[in-house]
């Protein structure tokens, strides 16, 4: 049951570096744009994920 555990929480990492990462990207896009409304659309995501 540990190593399913393990397992468990490295598929939840890689999912999380899946989310964060288009994030990060739009965060750039949005600095480059100059979009306010990207920054609070990004807020509103980090805010939905736990932890």
């Amino acid at each position: 049951m540990n190593i399913g555990k393990q397992t468990l929480k490295r598929l939840v990492l890689i999912i999380a570096e899946i989310i964060v990462s288009p994030l990060t990207l739009l965060d750039r896009l949005g600095q480059i744009l100059g979009a306010d409304h990207i920054f609070s659309t990004i807020g509103t995501a980090l805010s939905l994920i736990p932890g």
